[in-house]
């Protein structure tokens, strides 16, 4: 573990226009905290962020202050208008094992208040029993009518989320966890965005931490694991430059993907391998029937197989890679509570290295194309890796979480083949 253990950090989400709180640095729990980390929001769009230090308190109109400074318009004039358009009805599916209530209750409870009109929650317990216990579960968590509860025997997380896609009635479906809450115009901001653009396919969102009260949700923040972080549209897609060329599918130019963010006069390329800074599953939204033409997400990935994660990964890869569409809005908002021990991080971190490789395995086993794209990625992954290390050492990162994240990139290709010896149990109900 690190010599430098970092103090709490007090997070905060503040809305313009409305009064801004008092930061004081004094923590519930006792202590006090060493900072703030302020997300600013406009009309349910994340328009910036300031790292505040807390060496006393900070009144509204102070915060007020900062934020003028550090965010200039963005912070005090109104953005363009929200797309216009219908309000589809939307299907949120949570897949869950039914062991954190108080987080599942906490996230239910957010998707409940959410400022949308037309949705359903499926709930899928991943664990499903015949018990009077989990039946009364069942039917607490399902008191509200637009709230089902439907069971998946067989393991893991893709097996969940493609058993609530077959279940679902909205012709879009969004995904969330059962540790992260939904900011209340979370839906609002998808569905104005499939309304702006209406060949997306997929509409991701930004994925903010909750709380930063102890070392290792800092430390996650710091592992360069979340996604980048983007104030206006992004919208994702490879641009088919490289099509009618001679070995056009094999060239550099099929595996790069064109970002273009709104109101940009020029566009990034980034390779295709990188989907994980495109988007994640704690808040992802597709068209039904472009998930469903990829056959859902891959049952040998993701939290409850060998494969450990990976599984939102090799979606948005596949789907990317199949010629479609995938925009990042800033709209769309989830706050996601990372764990809070230091032996949950050193599992999760693991878990993260084994799913990336499993991912990619499982990408190359579907089109053995993606070696050649694979193969450009090296060197760009050297770079990406020790630029990622330098970053984390100016953090003072535990090296040791370094050393367990290689290993499981090391491991992942071998714990995708054991997904694919794995003998899946069946009796879904």
């Amino acid at each position: 573990m690190a010599d430098d253990v970092p103090g709490p950090v007090r997070v905060v989400l503040v809305e313009a226009g409305a009064e801004l709180p008092r930061l004081s640095p004094d923590r519930d729990t006792g202590g006090r905290y060493a900072g703030a980390l302020v997300f600013a929001v406009r009309e349910g769009r994340l328009v910036g962020e300031v790292e505040l230090p807390l060496e006393h308190a900070i009144s509204g109109a102070e915060l007020d202050e900062h934020l003028r400074g550090a965010l200039g318009d963005r912070w005090t004039e109104a953005g363009p208008p929200a797309p216009a358009g219908p309000a589809p009805f939307i299907s949120v599916v949570v897949a869950t094992t039914m062991q954190r209530l108080e987080e599942l209750d906490r996230c239910l409870a957010s998707l409940l208040a959410l400022e949308y009109p037309d949705f359903e929650v499926i709930l899928v317990d991943n664990r499903p029993d015949a018990s009077p216990q989990r039946a009364a579960l069942h039917a607490r968590l399902s008191q509200d009518p637009r709230v089902r509860v439907v069971g998946e025997a067989r393991p893991g997380i893709s097996a969940a989320r493609n058993h609530g896609v077959r279940v679902a009635h909205g012709d879009v479906v969004a995904f969330t966890d059962d540790d992260a809450v939904a900011h209340p115009r979370w839906l609002r901001g998808i569905a104005a965005r499939f309304a702006a653009e209406p060949d997306v396919d997929c509409v991701s969102g930004v994925v903010l931490p909750g709380e930063l009260e102890t070392p290792a949700q800092i430390w996650f923040e710091r592992s360069g694991s979340k996604l980048e972080q983007w104030y206006r549209s992004v919208s994702f897609h490879n641009d088919g430059a490289w099509r009618g060329r001679t070995l056009g599918g094999l060239r550099r130019a099929r595996f790069e993907i064109t970002a273009t963010a709104a109101g940009a006069d020029r566009s990034d390329t980034y390779l295709l391998y990188r989907a994980g800074k495109f988007g994640m599953g704690a808040n992802l939204a597709f068209r039904r029937s472009a998930l469903q033409s990829l056959g859902g997400f891959d049952q040998r990935l993701g939290t409850g197989t060998p494969a450990r994660g990976g599984e939102d990964i090799a979606a948005i890869a596949r789907l990317l890679h199949s010629g479609g569409r995938i925009t990042m809005d800033p709209a769309s908002i989830v706050l996601h509570y990372h764990r809070r021990d230091y032996p949950g991080l050193q599992r999760q971190m693991y878990g993260y290295g084994v799913g990336l490789t499993a991912a990619l395995t499982a990408l190359v086993r579907s089109d053995v194309r993606h070696l050649v794209g694979l193969a450009h990625t090296v060197l760009l992954g050297l770079r990406v890796l020790f630029g990622k290390s330098a970053e984390r050492r100016a953090d003072h990162y535990p090296t040791e979480l370094a050393r367990i994240e290689l290993r499981g990139l090391v491991a992942g290709p071998f714990a995708y083949l054991r997904s694919l010896l794995t003998r899946p149990r069946t009796g879904a109900r």
